[in-house]
Formats: structure tokens, C-alpha cells, sequence
């Protein structure tokens, strides 16, 4: 399954995890447009990122309203990412233009789906 992007595409210094857990812990209480931080032994950090700073997010919802929601979708389920805006969308969100999110294994631009702005297939995930 996708974790927000291929090897090329995740910079530790641009974005951070915040995904599942295992371990027996509360997470944090974080503000609106923040979510928990994941540590890489699958924990909580006890810090509050933003929103748009994470992999992959949980909902669309939580997407600022400057950014897209975009769906990387397989066989496995869907991961879920803000993107900003690209400028050539005035309106509506189509694969015309915001298809270069979809790229990598994740190539095949559906267009708007369920919650999402924008989905990109994996034909051969």
C-alpha cells in the first residue's frame, strides 16, 4: 500500500508520519488542522503537526481549504494526501488539471471520487 508517496517523492524534512500506531498509548490532544505525529517505532511523538505536513491523512475533511485531497488507491485501499491547489484548477478538480499528482505506480488519473478531489489509480498494485 501507498505511504504517501514513492521513494523519491518522501522527504523526512518536508513531511512526517502520521498514520497508525501499535502501541497502548492516548495520542495527543491537537488543535483543528493538526494531527498526531507518529514516531518511527509506530507511537505517538506527543507533538501536534500540521495537517498538510503529514503522509498520508485519515479523512479528506481534514484537508485546508487551499489544498486538494487526493486518493492513491490500489487493491490493498486508499491513502489519502493534501496537496496544494494547483493553480490551473480555478474550479472544479479534474485529472486536466491536477493529473500530475497521479505518478509513479499510482499513474492512472479516475478523476473526483467519494471524499476525495482527485483519485489515482495503481493498475498494477
Amino acid at each position: 500500500m501507498r505511504e504517501g508517496g514513492s521513494a523519491e517523492q518522501r522527504d523526512p524534512r518536508q513531511h512526517v508520519d502520521c498514520g497508525e500506531v501499535v502501541c497502548d498509548a492516548l495520542p495527543p490532544d491537537c488543535p483543528p488542522g493538526t494531527l498526531p505525529g507518529v514516531s518511527d517505532q509506530l507511537c505517538w511523538t506527543g507533538a501536534c503537526v500540521p495537517v498538510i505536513s503529514c503522509w498520508t491523512v485519515p479523512s479528506c475533511g481534514l484537508c485546508p481549504e487551499s489544498f486538494i485531497c487526493v486518493n492513491y488507491d490500489s487493491v490493498f485501499g486508499g491513502d489519502r494526501k493534501c496537496l496544494p491547489r494547483p493553480a490551473a484548477c480555478d474550479g472544479e478538480v479534474d485529472c486536466e488539471c491536477a493529473g500530475d499528482a497521479c505518478e509513479g505506480e499510482y499513474d492512472l488519473c479516475v478523476g473526483p471520487g467519494d471524499d476525495a478531489d482527485l483519485v489515482c489509480d495503481c493498475p498494477n498494485c
